[in-house]
């Protein structure tokens, strides 16, 4: 479908086998790993969101701590994770180190942002920050796979 939205976790594979998550992964190269996330993590991050003051659940990074734990990750995840969003006309994303939010970034074509400039937009920038090496492709996106059919199909 056209206008949906599509989120998945982006980090390194070595953190992912010491993370406790059990979702499925999909290998990327540059040793990173997609995890899809599905329904049922975000019904657990909403009830989590829900649970607390609003003043709270607004905090990116208590949204993180549950979407890591709603993912199956242990508490105390040691690594860099990224936090992707995906729709037609939307991408944001979130990097976390250790658990601390270390960057978002959101583009919104409807919220007049313009034309996105792939190799600026948030998916790309959050891969960078996660130390993926554009190198010869065209874009961080290129670069891990993540543009690949094997890996498309597993995620949109």
């Amino acid at each position: 479908m056209a206008d949906e939205t599509h989120t998945a976790l982006v980090l390194n594979e070595c953190d992912l086998a010491e993370s406790g998550c059990s979702l499925v992964a999909v290998p990327l190269r540059q040793g990173k790993a997609l995890v899809p996330l599905t329904d049922a993590v975000w019904d657990c991050v909403g009830d989590a969101l829900a649970s607390v003051h609003p003043d709270v659940a607004g905090e990116l990074g208590y949204f993180v701590a549950a979407v890591l734990r709603c993912a199956g990750f242990g508490t105390g995840f040691a690594g860099k994770i990224a936090i992707l969003e995906v729709q037609v006309d939307r991408q944001s994303a979130i990097v976390a180190s250790d658990g601390a939010v270390s960057g978002s970034f959101v583009w919104d074509l409807s919220d007049g942002d313009g034309p996105l400039d792939a190799s600026e937009g948030p998916v790309n920038l959050s891969l960078r920050a996660l130390g993926v090496d554009r190198g010869e492709s065209r874009d961080e996106c290129s670069a891990i796979g993540l543009d690949s059919a094997p890996s498309r199909r597993s995620w949109w």
